[in-house]
């Protein structure tokens, strides 16, 4: 039977019924359980035993963090595994790996949801924690690892038992930025981008209030509060932040909306309490 677990977090929109995901038939999951079983456990034996830190960095889809990520890899933590590449809305690449997001998916779909219809409750499975752990097992082959995927603050509540050491890198930009970028890339609504803005950076409050290392970020932020911010996480992981760090940022990605105007109270209430956790304050 699927394991389940209950959000807080409601999702975007009501879904409308959906059938059975797009899962493979038992005997196919049953042996791709077992490759994975054998393929995967030197790797997580090793995870286990030298319990090494993983950094993840958590923010909603459009909100900088690819290039964090890199920011984070020149300081010295392991990207671990194959990443995928640059596109026409991710020129410098996603430094992001492409296991993990494949894994991720894979949990939505098997919860009903999907990146942009959030689920309400996460199912697992068997299978599903066995590429959890191979997947682990590989990104932490050089020790100290940075792991990125925007769906990570939905599935968090999975992955997360299963860090040994979790150091939280909590990314975010101005809930306008993030809805113009989907609206420019996935032809969204702004109303349905704010939403998901939402949802996400509410999931990722209550992340952060029940972890003990969290380090906030504001893409938008300028480049002085993104060195300090990257400055302390490396201090905090063990870390070198030398000058190369600063030649990955990329000026051109910041497009603060700050002074534009929320009809959504409540989404600007929100904004401004990850611009406390941050450091910063909203401007009036």
């Amino acid at each position: 039977m699927p394991e389940s677990l209950t959000l807080d977090s409601p999702p975007v929109a009501p879904a409308a019924p959906a059938g059975p995901p797009a899962i493979n038939p038992p005997w196919r999951r049953f042996a791709a359980s077992v490759r994975d079983c054998l393929r995967g456990t030197p790797g997580w034996v090793r995870f286990q035993l030298t319990r090494p830190a993983t950094i993840v960095v958590l923010g909603m889809h459009r909100s900088g963090t690819s290039c964090i990520t890199r920011m984070v890899n020149l300081c010295g933590a392991s990207l671990g595994a194959s990443t995928i590449g640059a596109n026409e809305y991710n020129k410098s690449g996603h430094w992001e790996a492409a296991q993990g997001l494949e894994i991720n998916e894979l949990i939505l779909r098997y919860s009903g949801g999907s990146w942009d219809n959030p689920p309400e409750r996460l199912l697992c499975a068997g299978f599903i924690r066995w590429k959890m752990r191979e997947f682990l097992g590989r990104l932490h082959r050089e020790g100290t690892a940075v792991w990125k995927d925007p769906r990570t603050v939905v599935t968090f509540p999975l992955w997360r038992p299963m860090l040994k050491r979790c150091i939280v890198l909590a990314a975010y930009r101005h809930p306008l930025s993030v809805a113009r970028s989907l609206q420019r890339r996935d032809g969204f609504e702004l109303d349905r981008g704010l939403e998901l803005w939402r949802n996400y950076n509410a999931r990722l409050l209550s992340i952060a209030e029940r972890e003990r290392e969290v380090y906030w970020l504001d893409f938008d932020g300028g480049p002085a509060h993104i060195e300090s911010a990257l400055r302390k996480l490396a201090d905090g992981a063990g870390l070198r932040f030398g000058p190369e760090v600063m030649d990955a940022y990329e000026p051109d990605l910041r497009t603060s909306d700050l002074r534009d105007d929320l009809a959504d109270e409540s989404i600007w209430k929100l904004y401004g309490r990850l611009r406390q956790n941050s450091g910063l304050a909203l401007r009036s």
